[in-house]
């Protein structure tokens, strides 16, 4: 009766795990720059249609955030470990994106200069650009389900830079559960434990 009541425990305990490692979640990017609307989305959403978690911000609005938090992260603990904790989070979504498909991944960027000439040899080099970074992209990740899509339109006529990148990550949901538990504990850990002092992450003096 113990070892049965034991086999259930465990049962219920591991299978849920297993459940979410199963699931897959679609994770969501936008970022559109343009003179009309410039915005930055990331949404997350279960078996295609149920939005769990949407944000949308304006890129002037994203800005401000992210200078703000740097501010008050700098006044807590010392540049030295704000910029380990950013190298830490860095490495943390690459981990995830180890464990993610590109369902989706469209760029397309429309560049004008004032000179004809150098619209055309920047375009074509922006062009390159944007294949290298995808490349890499793709190499970090488990492959595409769907083949890319980027382009890069030259405008003749009109100084301008214009982009809009759209991407869809297919991850299961126990890796993205997995990734947001340690950035909270490793933000936790670097506000409480490393206040105003010059240590790395892995608990090493600086000095």
């Amino acid at each position: 009766m113990v070892r049965l009541a034991y086999l259930l425990f465990v049962t219920l305990l591991i299978l849920p795990a297993i459940i979410l490692f199963i699931i897959k979640a679609d994770v969501v990017i936008e970022y559109i720059v343009d003179d009309e609307k410039s915005f930055a989305a990331f949404e997350l959403r279960l078996f295609e249609k149920i939005t769990v978690f949407k944000i949308k911000l304006p890129l002037n609005k994203l800005e401000k955030i992210i200078k703000q938090l740097d501010v008050d992260l700098k006044v807590r603990v010392s540049a030295l470990t704000v910029h380990l904790l950013m190298i830490r989070i860095l490495k943390l979504n690459f981990w995830l994106l180890k464990h993610a498909q590109v369902k989706k991944f469209s760029w397309k960027t429309t560049l004008g200069l004032s000179n004809p000439a150098a619209t055309g040899i920047f375009s074509g080099f922006l062009s390159i650009t944007m294949y290298m970074i995808l490349r890499a992209f793709i190499e970090k990740s488990k492959g595409v389900i769907n083949p890319p899509e980027i382009k890069v339109f030259p405008n003749f006529w009109d100084n301008c830079l214009y982009t809009h990148l759209y991407c869809i990550l297919t991850i299961p949901m126990g890796y993205i559960i997995t990734a947001a538990v340690k950035m909270v504990f490793l933000v936790i850990f670097c506000l409480v434990f490393k206040k105003n002092e010059g240590v790395d992450l892995h608990g090493r003096s600086s000095h």
